[in-house]
Parts: C-alpha cells; structure tokens; sequence
C-alpha cells in the first residue's frame, strides 16, 4: 500500500482491526490444517509402497477425510471474517464521500460533472472494498501458504525445495517490474469510464433538452466515441493481462517439472521415498494457488490504487466555508438591503482558459422593492443568483448584504436569509 491508499486503510480500515486479527488466525489454522493431509497421506503411500498396510493407517484415511471436511468449513470462516469489514468498508467510505460532496464547492463539481464523481463515489469505492476484501485474504494466503508449506518442504528435502521454489521466486521478481505497467492501464481505463458516466448522466438529465433540440444523433455520436475509449482501453487492459497472467503461471509449472525430474531422481536414489515425493508435490500444489493468485493480487492492487488516487481528489477539494468571521450580525433582520458592485465573473476552463460570464455589473435592492432580471438563455442570470447564495464565490466586495460582504457570511447562514426557486 502506497500513499492515498495507506491514508484510506488509516481512516477506515484500521479501526476494524479486531475482525481481519480473527480471519487471519482462521487462515493460519486453514492452512495448517491443510498442510496436516499430505503428510498424513505420505504414510498411507509409503505404507502401500512396502507392503505395510495395517489398521492405523485406516484410521489415518479416515482422518485424512475428517480434515478435508473442517477445511471446508474454517476456510468458509476466514473469508467471513475478512470479507465482512471491507463490506462495512465500502459502506463507510461511500457515506464519507457523499457527505463530502454535499459541503465542496460548486467549482469541483463543475469541473469533474456529475458523472465522473458517481463513477468514483461506486465503482472506485468497489476496488477499494475488492482490494481490502478478496486482495487482503489472498495476501494473507500467501503470506502463510509459503511459510508453513516452506517448513514442511525444508523438511523432506533442502535442495529440492530450492530447485522448486527458483521459477517462483523469478515470478515475484518479474512481477514487481509489470506493476507501473498495469498501473497505468487501470488508470486509463477508471479514467475513461468515469468520462463515460458523466456524459451518459448528463443525457439522462437533460434529455427533455436533448430532445427538444433535435440533437439525439449527434449526442448519440458523443456517446459512442466515449464509450469506444472505454472499450479500447479495456481491451488493452485485457490483452496485458491475458499476456502476463499466463505466462506468471507457466513458470510456476515450471515448479512441478522439477520436482518430476529431480524429485523423481531424488526418489530412485532412495534419497526420499515415494511417499515423501507425493507429499511434497502435494505441499507444491496447495502452494500453487497462492502463487497463481499474484497476478490477480497486483491486478487488485493497481486498480484500488487507481481508485485512492481518484478519490484522494475529493478530499482535496475545497469546502464551503466563510474567509473570516462576520463583521456583524446578518441572520434574523428583516429588513435586508442588496448591493452588487462592479461584479465581474469568469467560469475557468479545463485547458486554463477563463470565459467572462458577467462584466460590469452594479445594482441596489432595498428592503421591499421588487426587482426583475431579463435576457436571453446564456447572459449570466442563473449564475448572478449562484453568486448571491455563494454556490459560486464572488470577488471580495463585489456583494453585500447590509454594508456587509456575503463572503464574510458562512454559506449556511446566508441560504438561511434567501429563497431561490
């Protein structure tokens, strides 16, 4: 974990500490309690190998049996506990986000639209729950598949275990080079996504307009080359990791043409008995999984990091808030008087470039008086209205509210005094 997500797993996972500390002792037995059946089955073969059979080694098949059943059920356990707190998680994390956008100002939310922020406040959100879900159990895994199954390989043979763990350890080291890689693909595809949604809602919103016009096609044809850029960064996705995936597990099949081959030489040479190359194969192949499920971990990662990233821009983002105290007391007078003074508005652009919306503008409003703004759609009506509530912040001293500047007012307050339809 790096930055943004080290920041989400302080704010909202650590807290839930006491249920990944129980999944992480279920696994540990899980895994023990797995390890416990090749050894057990290295008994039964040797015994079958020498003509040894007796009614112990019933009793151990019927042990064999009684384990597999309570992996079943301490494995079902573990990803219980695991997978529950990063559902609460998710819960929590979307909550926080949403409250955070009810108090940002209008200018972040013109700048992402409306699209872009439910693609990160859903489907970001569903990576971070993913990663600290599925993605901590499959760490977990590993982490204690390659210890305990490390110890009992040790055990029957060092230098076997060496030979066999080689491609593993090449995958690990190859991994880590593929990660910026895969990084920036999931960036790339979130990123797309997210623009999709945005424009999709914004048509879903303002169809009655879009229809109004005439301009379905041509809103359509908007619609179609987003979601081509969602398609081909999808696939570039998908070819990278039908690419790496595989050849991550080809070389751990390299694993098992070793111990075939050395093992098996190992085994005629009486170094280690057959019983001993069963169960060490059988070590390799509860091992295999875990190894396998690298791929899909950095796959996870990459994209809960992603995600981090995106939603680290919503903490970032500025909130609603007075520059400094109010001068005097606004809230609960009933004789208002509005003053406009000079005001001059530019709307910034993506690419840095500012629009001038409203130039010049001066007016009063005394208390009583009935004031009517006209003119044509695009002129800057709606958006004197957003300056005067401060969903928009006007220049200092360009509105006052009874000799007093609205941006010394906190937004709340100032709603508080005003009813806009």
């Amino acid at each position: 974990m790096q930055g943004n997500l080290t920041k989400i797993f302080k704010r909202f996972v650590i807290h839930h500490w006491l249920w990944y500390v129980a999944g992480m002792i279920v696994l540990f037995v899980t895994n023990w309690v797995s390890l416990l059946i090749p050894g057990l089955a290295k008994n039964i073969v040797n015994a079958f190998t020498y003509q040894n059979i007796s009614e112990q080694h019933v009793q151990i098949a019927m042990t064999i049996i009684a384990l597999g059943l309570l992996v079943l059920i301490i494995r079902a356990l573990s990803r219980l506990l695991i997978f529950w707190p990063a559902r609460v998680l998710e819960s929590e994390v979307k909550n926080h986000y949403f409250d955070r956008f009810l108090g940002v100002q209008q200018t972040f939310l013109d700048r992402f639209g409306m699209g872009d922020l439910i693609s990160r406040i859903a489907n970001d959100v569903t990576h971070i729950r993913v990663f600290f879900g599925f993605g901590a159990l499959q760490i977990i895994n590993f982490v204690f598949m390659l210890s305990l199954a490390l110890i009992k390989m040790l055990s029957i043979n060092q230098l076997l275990t060496l030979y066999a763990l080689t491609p593993i350890i090449s995958n690990i080291v190859f991994a880590r080079f593929l990660m910026p890689k895969m990084h920036s693909y999931s960036k790339q595809q979130q990123e797309t996504l997210g623009t999709l949604t945005n424009k999709i809602t914004e048509a879903f919103v303002n169809v009655h307009i879009i229809q109004s016009n005439n301009a379905s096609k041509s809103f359509s044809r908007v619609i179609s080359g987003a979601n081509q850029n969602v398609y081909k960064t999808n696939v570039k996705l998908a070819v990278f990791r039908n690419l790496v995936f595989p050849l991550l597990g080809l070389m751990s099949s390299f694993s098992y043409l070793i111990v075939l081959f050395y093992g098996g030489k190992l085994a005629m040479d009486k170094t280690i008995t057959i019983g001993d190359l069963l169960a060490f194969n059988a070590y390799l192949a509860l091992l295999s999984f875990p190894l396998m499920a690298i791929g899909i971990i950095l796959a996870v990662l990459q994209r809960a990091r992603t995600a981090a990233e995106r939603l680290a821009e919503i903490d970032k983002a500025d909130l609603e808030h007075p520059t400094c105290a109010p001068a005097q007391p606004i809230y609960g007078e009933q004789n208002l008087k509005l003053v406009v003074n000079n005001l001059n508005y530019d709307f910034i652009n993506e690419d840095g470039s500012t629009n001038r919306v409203l130039s010049n503008i001066s007016f009063e409003i005394m208390p009583g008086e009935k004031v009517g703004f006209i003119g044509p759609v695009g002129c800057g009506k709606s958006v004197l209205f957003s300056l005067i509530t401060r969903i928009y912040d006007p220049p200092r001293g360009s509105v006052l509210i009874n000799d007093v500047d609205i941006l010394d007012i906190s937004p709340q307050e100032l709603r508080k005094m005003i009813g806009f339809v």
